[in-house]
C-alpha cells in the first residue's frame, strides 16, 4: 500500500489542494458574496482606487495560498509525529508480562 501512494505522489496523481466545493454550502455562498462584492467595487472605482483594489485582492490571494500550504505542511508533520509516537514502545512505565 505504501508503495502505491508514494508512486502516485511521484507521478503527480496525489493533489490534496485540488478540491471542488459543493453548491449551496456556506463556502459557496461566501464565494458568491466575495465575487459579487469585488465586481461591484470594480465597477464603482476608477484609476488608482481600482488598481489598489486589484493589488489588495492579489496580495490576499497570495497570503491565502501560503497559509493553506503552511497549514498542510504543519498537519502532515503532526500526522507523522503521531505515527512515530504510536510506533514507539519504550515511552511508558509498564511492560508486558512474559509467560
Amino acid at each position: 500500500m505504501m508503495g502505491r501512494i508514494l508512486q502516485e505522489l511521484y507521478y503527480g496523481n496525489v493533489r490534496p489542494s485540488e478540491k471542488q466545493f459543493l453548491r449551496n454550502t456556506p463556502f459557496d455562498r461566501a464565494m458568491h458574496t466575495l465575487a459579487d462584492s469585488e465586481q461591484r467595487l470594480m465597477e464603482a472605482l476608477e484609476g488608482e482606487e481600482k488598481r489598489l483594489l486589484l493589488d489588495m485582492s492579489s496580495a490576499q490571494g497570495e497570503i491565502s495560498g501560503v497559509t493553506a500550504m503552511e497549514s498542510f505542511i504543519c498537519g502532515f508533520r503532526l500526522g507523522a509525529r503521531i505515527i512515530l509516537e504510536i510506533m514507539s514502545e519504550d515511552d511508558g512505565c509498564l511492560i508486558d508480562i512474559e509467560d
